[in-house]
């Protein structure tokens, strides 16, 4: 299993035709140029750059402080993706400071429990599962910086899922 799991990727990222992937494949000349290989992303954080820099010249402490709204990205650019890709992003410009303090309190929390979970001795006869799911949580955690974690419907479900599985099965935090 420790040589077949290695082997098998090393394979599928050789075999692909994606130039993205399978560093031997020569991409056509007419794709490279209108091939985008940050997924909209560039263009995405390019327009918040924009938009944050225009809130801070003109003064508009209000945006800054409560954001510009639910949909904010759908509202304010016309452009084919819909939303901020990234949690702290997507707080920060539909909330504002108060949403991202607010995100990053929860994520605080989260964290706290996931070091405590991984960090634990105690004998429980769980304790493997339980540090599986706070690996599990911290990826959650990782990708919300290039994602919506908590802002998705069905990947909020997991977190609320994730959190309350560590508090309610993991052994007991002493402070």
């Amino acid at each position: 299993m420790i040589i077949t799991v290695p082997l098998l990727i090393i394979v599928l990222i050789f075999s692909s035709r994606d130039s993205r992937i399978n560093p031997w494949v020569s991409p056509e000349k007419a794709t490279t140029t209108t091939s985008d290989l940050t997924s909209g992303r560039g263009e995405i954080l390019r327009d918040a750059r924009h938009l944050i820099q225009e809130d801070w010249q003109i003064a508009n402490w209000q945006a800054m402080l409560f954001g510009h709204g639910l949909r904010s990205r759908k509202i304010l650019f016309r452009s084919q993706f819909r939303s901020w890709e990234s949690d702290y992003l997507e707080v920060f410009i539909n909330q504002g400071t108060v949403g991202l303090l607010l995100l990053l309190g929860i994520y605080y929390f989260f964290l706290r429990r996931v070091y405590f979970i991984l960090q634990s001795r105690e004998a429980h006869p769980q304790l493997w599962f339980i540090k599986g799911v706070a690996i599990s949580a911290l990826a959650f955690w990782l990708m919300s910086f290039l994602t919506l974690q908590i802002q998705s419907i069905s990947s909020g479900a997991i977190f609320v899922f994730l959190y309350s599985w560590m508090i309610a099965r993991a052994p007991v935090e002493k402070n």
